[in-house]
C-alpha cells in the first residue's frame, strides 16, 4: 500500500509559485476553452433531476411528456448555442488573422 507518500502535482506554471502552489494537497486543472453548450446541457438536466426530486417531495407533478419535451428542448438549444459559438469565434480568429497580414512592413512612397 502506498498511502505513506504524498501524491504527485504538476508543476506550476506562474512564475514566482506561492507556497499554497507547492502543497501536495493543490490540485491543479488546466485552463480549458468555454463550452457553451455543455453549460446549458447540464443546466437543463439539472432542472430535470430537480423536477424529479420535487415530485418525490410531492411539491410538482412530474410528468413523462413534460420531461421528454424539456430534454429535447435542452439539448436543441445547446446545439444551437455551440453552433452560434463557433461561427463567433472563428469570425473573431479570421478577423485576428487578417488584421495581423494585412499590415505593410514598410511605408510605400507614392510621391514618385
Amino acid at each position: 500500500m502506498t498511502g505513506d507518500m504524498p501524491e504527485q502535482t504538476a508543476p506550476s506554471t506562474r512564475p514566482n509559485p506561492t507556497p499554497a502552489d507547492r502543497s501536495p494537497w493543490r490540485v491543479s486543472v488546466e485552463r480549458h476553452k468555454f463550452d457553451p453548450m455543455a453549460l446549458i446541457a447540464g443546466a437543463i438536466f439539472m432542472a430535470i433531476a430537480v423536477m424529479y426530486l420535487l415530485d418525490a417531495h410531492g411539491s410538482v407533478d412530474a410528468r413523462p411528456g413534460v420531461t421528454l419535451a424539456l430534454a429535447v428542448i435542452g439539448v436543441g438549444a445547446s446545439g444551437l448555442a455551440g453552433a452560434v459559438w463557433a461561427m463567433v469565434s472563428r469570425r473573431k480568429r479570421r478577423t485576428a488573422e487578417f488584421t495581423a497580414s494585412d499590415t505593410p512592413s514598410a511605408p510605400v512612397d507614392l510621391t514618385k
